[in-house]
């Protein structure tokens, strides 16, 4: 096996590249895991690579990429719940600092590793960096599912995590602002956990007649349209949810909230753009601040049994996958919204 392996990194602001980094070497209690396949997110790896995370000072280079699945190759001497060919959504993307490069997730590579959480805790072993078990990001995918599909898996744990966080309860009337697969992602399980009117609001209209084909009964507008706008009248709503970042959005569509009701803050904010009168909003409304998942690993056989049901079709919120050597390509696609999203598959990968 070769001492090092592929991945994906912005080389400075703007500029993308497929460079040979040092292959992490797992330890006692640790995994290699092979990464087959990893995504690429619509709002954070796109705002990673053009340094407009507004809380986030990106080092440059630095290795990309959130959203991998794999199977583990090899496990260390100490390991004891996991096993060679055990398929993994979100192996932890590591890094050697040595390498000259750093890590935001860096998960867009051939290799990562998992831990096994359960033995360390067993042991007596500290953590470290590494969360208890319940919040681990690596967990195991269900057999019989494809690891192309499988990359959704924690997409749909961040929405569905994200609809815990804020409050969300059955028989609510509840609008997204988005157009894309999280967007579609909020949207499907708040209709699976009971919701009474879904809305979705977006700017293109071949991706909001996607997600009206997909969720039951939602209510899909084009924010470009005035006159279906209309549609959204007399529906108060108990949650406004902003998928995209996009405040904008949120001023426009707030008076339309009950007494009480709650804006989320979900989406990635830019810099620059992150800024957010509060006299903008009407009275009697609560904001919930959620730029970035919290709790979503715990969600982890919620999701994978709404994925059992056929509730998530996890084919029905990507459009692409491509070779990692046309990553370019890829992240090109999804800047110009001709994909709905677009999964990169790591060299060697073989999958019906």
């Amino acid at each position: 096996m070769s001492a090092t392996m592929k991945a994906v990194a912005a080389l400075e602001r703007g500029r993308l590249g497929v460079v040979e980094v040092p292959r992490p070497i797992p330890g006692d209690y640790e995994c290699l895991t092979q990464i087959a396949y990893c995504g690429i997110c619509n709002g954070t790896d796109l705002k990673l690579l053009n340094d407009r995370v507004t809380d986030k000072q990106i080092a440059y280079p630095a290795i990309l990429g959130h959203e991998s699945v794999g199977r583990i190759v090899s496990v260390g001497k100490r390991v004891r719940y996991w096993r060679v060919g055990d398929p993994v959504v979100s192996p932890v993307g590591t890094i050697d600092p040595s390498s000259g490069f750093s890590c935001t997730y860096g998960q867009m590579a051939e290799y990562g590793i998992t831990h096994d959480i359960q033995a360390m805790m067993e042991d007596g072993v500290a953590l470290g960096a590494q969360p208890p078990l319940p919040d681990y990001r690596g967990k195991r995918i269900p057999d019989g599912m494809r690891l192309r599909d499988a990359v959704m898996l924690l997409t749909f744990k961040e929405n569905y995590s994200a609809l815990q966080n804020f409050g969300f309860k059955p028989c609510m009337n509840v609008l997204v602002c988005g157009d894309g697969p999280v967007a579609m992602g909020i949207a499907r399980i708040a209709r699976a956990m009971g919701a009474a009117d879904i809305a979705c609001v977006g700017h293109h209209d071949d991706r909001l007649e996607h997600i009206a084909a997909c969720v039951p009964d939602i209510i899909a507008v084009n924010a470009y349209n005035p006159s279906a706008l209309k549609a959204l009248e007399g529906h108060k709503l108990d949650m406004i949810v902003d998928a995209v970042g996009d405040l904008n959005a949120v001023r426009e569509l707030a008076p339309l909230l009950k007494h009480g009701g709650l804006i989320g803050l979900y989406g990635v904010l830019s810099k620059g753009r992150a800024d957010l009168n509060l006299f903008d909003l009407p009275n009697d409304v609560r904001l919930h601040i959620l730029n970035w998942p919290y709790g979503e690993h715990r969600v982890h056989e919620e999701v994978v049994d709404l994925v059992r049901r056929d509730i998530l079709v996890p084919s029905d919120y990507y459009s692409h996958v491509i070779p990692i050597e046309d990553v370019q390509r890829g992240f090109d696609l999804v800047a110009d919204r001709k994909a709905f999203k677009v999964i990169l598959q790591m060299p060697g990968t073989q999958e019906v």
